[in-house]
């Protein structure tokens, strides 16, 4: 009858930061399939049903904008993780997926490391990556003045086989 949520759909969403960081959690939360999304601001938040009707009413009207999506993952991520939280996973939303730059030079180190710390490494271990033209074998390796990070301070990545 109804969709499952969390480990048993595939993935595990968790309410601990340590295992899955605020931007994960908002993230989780604006993906959601379209038909999923007016049920669970019913369940998951504290907005009224005129509130959650309203919403609804904007998302049929520009299906495009995912306003009820976006409405979803920052009420619960706020009630999660706490206005921090969610301006923390709308700061990373933004450097990564809408190319703000301003939000990237905005990240705390804190921030970078949840952001990336999930990243795939299988490209890297199957050589497709490479640094200055030399194929990258490490995913742990650390990029070295003068080997990785030329004389003026530019390194070319390319991904891709």
């Amino acid at each position: 009858m109804g969709d499952k949520l969390g480990k048993t759909a595939g993935n595990a969403v968790w309410l601990n930061r340590d295992k899955t960081s605020p931007f994960e959690f908002y993230q989780y939360f604006l993906r959601l399939p379209d038909n999923s999304v007016e049920r669970y601001l019913k369940l998951f938040t504290f907005l009224s049903l005129a509130e959650v009707e309203k919403v609804m009413e904007q998302q049929k009207q520009d299906p495009g904008k995912r306003i009820a999506h976006k409405r979803l993952a920052a009420e619960v991520t706020k009630l999660v993780h706490g206005k921090e939280g969610l301006e923390s996973a709308k700061r990373c939303t933004n450097a990564l997926y809408h190319g703000n730059i301003q939000a990237l030079e905005q990240m705390s180190d804190t921030e970078l490391q949840e952001l990336f710390q999930e990243a795939p490494y299988q490209m890297i271990k199957d050589g497709g990556v490479r640094i200055n033209h030399q194929r990258a074998a490490n995913p742990e390796q650390v990029l070295v003045l003068g080997q990785h990070i030329l004389s003026n301070g530019l390194s070319l990545i390319r991904f891709g086989f």
